[in-house]
């Protein structure tokens, strides 16, 4: 599977021993504990009974933005009709295959952009030692359809990246099927045909149809859902909520500066590492593709913050963490090829572990959310602290 990586042994055994970490520390309960640990209603009040109608449509009204989702539930629900197998065990099977997947195109897309292969196992060790990605599906695999956003995400880039017009058209549609987030990347990707365009006919003609594309879609899950959903908060406020929240009288300055943080602190690390470049100026943040994946992540993060904290809430973190693997790779743009010590990955292989700790999703765990924000802080500083020394050796031995 990780062609790419057993080019490598060490690299290799690397990205291994960073699966069995995020495996060994985190908590796997059953089915309906993970449920109530995690507050997972969408599962339990949306995807479940849509899963448990299939092949029929449910009965019971499904808040809007849930029955748009419908697409995993129901086919999970139709697999499981088909075979006789309990859901519950499709659902982890497939939340298992489809975080392979997620590391197997996540590997492609490096190759793609022509990172160093010496880098991977960093860009690896961001992606799977993260407090949200995996560690949070594993406990609810019921929420799997989050993670097949992710999947089909990456691999509409893999098929833009690599000039597949019909490739990314039909990834994008998959996306766009599994969450509605999809709607977001619009912006960055017409911004992107145009800074690639070979002709203004060209640019007009692609980006029609992605647009055609996405409203034919988008239709034709508005048509099937409303069969069997209402109208709901998210759908009617979720352009305004944010600054609803702002300007009432009721709005809390704590509550905001804690839902900004959520939203934030799961880039904290690949932030710090791209800031540690910045500082020393070694990087050329006016390329197109890193402006474009720059903002492919900025755009599903701006997804929780624009819904508010009323409506957001503690979700805030696990929806951000959607637009992560944008960020690592406009960051594997930048990152020179580097030569680092054993010492200096075993720190930081160390010091993202114990920044996927978390209060709720690790055993062992946080101790409260403070714990967990005052951890993430210190590991950032750490990971910027780490890269600027690293740097300042590789510049002294180059001058000396």
């Amino acid at each position: 599977m990780f062609k790419i990586l057993f080019r490598n042994r060490s690299q290799a055994f690397f990205v291994i021993c960073v699966l069995a970490i995020l495996i060994l520390t985190n908590r796997i309960p059953g089915w309906d504990e993970g449920k109530q640990l995690l507050f997972a209603n969408d599962v339990e009040s949306s995807y479940e009974p849509i899963t448990q109608a299939s092949p029929l449509l449910p009965i019971k009204n499904i808040p809007k933005h849930h029955a748009q989702r419908m697409t995993a539930p129901y086919l999970i629900g139709l697999i499981a009709w088909t075979t006789n197998v309990d859901y519950r065990l499709i659902y982890f099977a497939l939340t298992l295959v489809t975080m392979l997947s997620i590391l197997l195109i996540f590997g492609l897309l490096l190759k793609e952009l022509r990172v160093p292969l010496e880098n991977f196992w960093l860009f690896y060790s961001f992606l799977i030692l993260h407090p949200y990605l995996f560690r949070y599906y594993l406990i609810v695999p019921g929420m799997v359809t989050d993670l097949l956003f992710v999947l089909f995400s990456l691999l509409t880039l893999l098929m833009l990246f690599r000039e597949k017009l019909v490739g990314m058209l039909f990834f994008l549609s998959g996306a766009l099927l599994f969450r509605q987030t999809m709607v977001m990347l619009l912006p960055p990707l017409v911004l992107y045909f145009f800074a690639s365009r070979k002709s203004i006919s060209q640019f007009v003609t692609v980006t029609l149809s992605v647009i055609f594309t996405v409203a034919i879609v988008y239709s034709l899950l508005n048509l099937v859902s409303q069969k069997f959903t209402h109208e709901s908060d998210n759908n009617v406020a979720i352009l305004t909520a944010f600054y609803s929240y702002i300007v009432s009288s009721n709005h809390s300055y704590i509550e905001l500066i804690e839902f900004v943080l959520r939203v934030f602190i799961p880039f904290a690390g690949v932030f710090a590492c791209l800031a540690s470049i910045v500082f020393l100026k070694k990087c050329n943040i006016w390329d197109k593709k890193f402006i474009f994946l720059f903002l492919c992540g900025f755009c599903i993060a701006l997804q929780p913050l624009m819904t508010g904290p009323l409506l957001t809430g503690k979700n805030a973190g696990r929806l951000a963490t959607l637009g992560l693997i944008p960020f690592i790779l406009s960051l594997s743009l930048v990152l020179p090829k580097i030569e680092l010590s054993r010492l200096f990955k075993f720190i930081f292989l160390f010091t993202l572990a114990v920044g996927s700790l978390h209060h709720l999703y690790t055993n062992p765990s946080l101790n409260s959310p403070i714990q967990f924000v005052v951890v993430q802080l210190f590991c950032c500083l750490m990971i910027l602290c780490l890269f600027i020394i690293q740097n300042l050796k590789t510049n002294s031995k180059a001058l000396g």
